[in-house]
C-alpha cells in the first residue's frame, strides 16, 4: 500500500493514509507513527462511527476526545447531560430530565415536539403576594397602591386589613371613618365679603356634624379667628347650627352659618362663613360627623 505522504510537510502536521488506522507524525526529519489517541481523521476512514461506550468524566476521557476546540456544522444530539466547566449546562434536555416546575414564583414546562423532536421550554409566572411575602414582609420602599377604589365599609376599598393597623408617623388623607364616624376637612380661600360655602354634605350621608373652624386673614397674618359649631338637620332638610367657643386675636374675622339646598332627590346641607371684609382669609375646617344610617 503506498502511503504518499505530504509534500513539504510542517513540525507537528498529522497525516492518515487513505485505508490505513494509524496516523503518522512529522517530526522535521521523518514521519513517525503517532502513539496518541484516534484522530477524527482516521475515525472517519473508519466509517465514521465510533462503537466505545465509555462515558466521559473529564475532558480528557471518554470514547473520543478532542485536545482543542470542536465546530460542528449540523445538529448535535447528546443523549446524556452537557457539562460546562465541570457543571451541567441548563438544556432543554436536562430540564426535561430533571426539572418538573420552578417553584411557587415561576411554573417551567418543558415539551418535547412529537415530530420534530425538539424539546422547548416556557417560563410562566405565577407568584402572588403570597408567594412573595411568606419569604419577607418586610420593605424599605414605599408601597403604592393604584387602585382607585373608595372605601364605604371595613370590608371593601382599595387596601382591606382584617386586623389592626400599626402605623408610627402621621396619616395624610382626604377623609377616615371610624365605625359610624367621619372625619374629613377642607380648606378655602376668599377674598371678597360674600358668603362662601366652606363645607357641605348630604343629609342622607350625615345627620349631624361638629365642625372646629380656623379663619387666618392672610393680608394681615396676626388676625386669627377660631370657633366650634354644632350642626343637625330635621328630615325635611332644615339646618340647625349652634357657633359657640369663639376665640379671635384681634375681633371676630366674620360669622358662621348654615343652609340647606334640594340637590337631585336629597338634601345638600352646607357650612356657610360670611367675612367682614375682602382681605384674603384661608378658612380650614375640620368636620367629625355620624352617619345617617
Amino acid at each position: 500500500m503506498a502511503l504518499a505522504f505530504p509534500v513539504g510537510p510542517y513540525v507537528g502536521q498529522q497525516y492518515n493514509p487513505p485505508g490505513s488506522t494509524k496516523t503518522y507524525v512529522w517530526n522535521g526529519n521523518a514521519w513517525l507513527i503517532s502513539t496518541a489517541q484516534t484522530t477524527a481523521t482516521s475515525i472517519a476512514a473508519q466509517v465514521g462511527k465510533i462503537t466505545s461506550t465509555t462515558n466521559s468524566l473529564s475532558t480528557t476521557t471518554g470514547a473520543f476526545v478532542v485536545a482543542g476546540g470542536v465546530g460542528i456544522g449540523g445538529d448535535l444530539r447528546v443523549g446524556g447531560l452537557v457539562y460546562s466547566g465541570g457543571v451541567p449546562a441548563l438544556t432543554t434536555a436536562s430540564f426535561n430530565l430533571s426539572i418538573g416546575e420552578g417553584g411557587v414564583d415561576i411554573d417551567i414546562v418543558s415539551t418535547r415536539d412529537p415530530l420534530s423532536n425538539y424539546d422547548t421550554l416556557q417560563f410562566n409566572n405565577i407568584s402572588t403576594l403570597e408567594t412573595v411575602t411568606s419569604r419577607g414582609a418586610s420593605t424599605t420602599h414605599a408601597i403604592r397602591i393604584s387602585d382607585s377604589t373608595e372605601s364605604t365599609a371595613t370590608g371593601y376599598g382599595a387596601l382591606i386589613v382584617n386586623g389592626g393597623v400599626s402605623i408610627a408617623k402621621r396619616i395624610n388623607a382626604e377623609s377616615i371613618k371610624i365605625a359610624d364616624t367621619v372625619l374629613d376637612s377642607t380648606r378655602t380661600a376668599i377674598n371678597t365679603t360674600d358668603s362662601w360655602d366652606i363645607d357641605s354634605y348630604l343629609l342622607s350621608q350625615f345627620r349631624s356634624a361638629k365642625y372646629l373652624i380656623q379663619v387666618v386673614d392672610n393680608d394681615t397674618p396676626f388676625r386669627v379667628y377660631s370657633c366650634e359649631a354644632n350642626l343637625t338637620a330635621k328630615n325635611d332638610g332644615t339646618p340647625y347650627i349652634t357657633v359657640y367657643g369663639e376665640v379671635t386675636s384681634n375681633g371676630s374675622l366674620g360669622t358662621v352659618s348654615a343652609a340647606s339646598t334640594p340637590s337631585g332627590g336629597d338634601t345638600l346641607i352646607r357650612l356657610i362663613f360670611t367675612p367682614i371684609d375682602s382681605n384674603l382669609k384661608i378658612v380650614r375646617v375640620l368636620r367629625t360627623a355620624m352617619t345617617a344610617t
